[in-house]
């Protein structure tokens, strides 16, 4: 589930989005994508767009139960693509874990905020898993290549304060 202010509530023009499945950690499923789309829809009013987790997350991954994963990547990519392509900023406000969808969603964003213990990373190559290539390009820009290897390679995460 995604909770998000409808064009009518933007207040002071900050569209706050929130992951709201708290009881899977904010893990990303289909239903959320098609939120985060429709919010997209809705941020055309908004100056600043946050986009942040309801406790204890950020965002723990896919959750990829009960989905095609064929239609989950194309919808996933879909919703990272739109957060770069809004007039306004969007903002991640990060606090808990932000891991393999989450830790994407987060690099899509045009500024980063984490507490400290944050834990932003990439689960992938742990689970055998591949990431597309406009992912991999997009950690690269956003975290830079050092980073980017170690999250990609050895499934490395990194805390929020060391990611500056």
């Amino acid at each position: 589930m995604v909770r998000a202010e409808d064009r009518n509530d933007v207040a002071d023009g900050v569209m706050l989005i929130t992951l709201d499945r708290p009881e899977r950690r904010n893990a990303v499923d289909h239903a959320t994508l098609l939120g985060l789309l429709d919010a997209q829809a809705s941020a055309a009013d908004a100056r600043v767009v946050v986009l942040t987790g309801s406790p204890p997350a950020f965002s723990a991954g896919a959750d990829l139960h009960g989905v095609d994963e064929g239609v989950f990547a194309a919808d996933l990519g879909r919703v990272l693509r739109g957060f770069t392509t809004l007039q306004a900023p969007v903002v991640a406000a990060i606090d808990g874990p932000a891991l393999g969808a989450g830790a994407q969603l987060a690099a899509v964003c045009d500024l980063r905020v984490a507490t400290p213990d944050s834990i932003v990373g990439v689960p992938a190559a742990r689970l055998g898993l591949v990431v597309d290539h406009w992912t991999v390009e997009r950690l690269t820009r956003e975290f830079g290549w050092p980073v980017a290897r170690s999250m990609l390679l050895a499934a490395q995460t990194y805390r929020g304060e060391e990611l500056h």
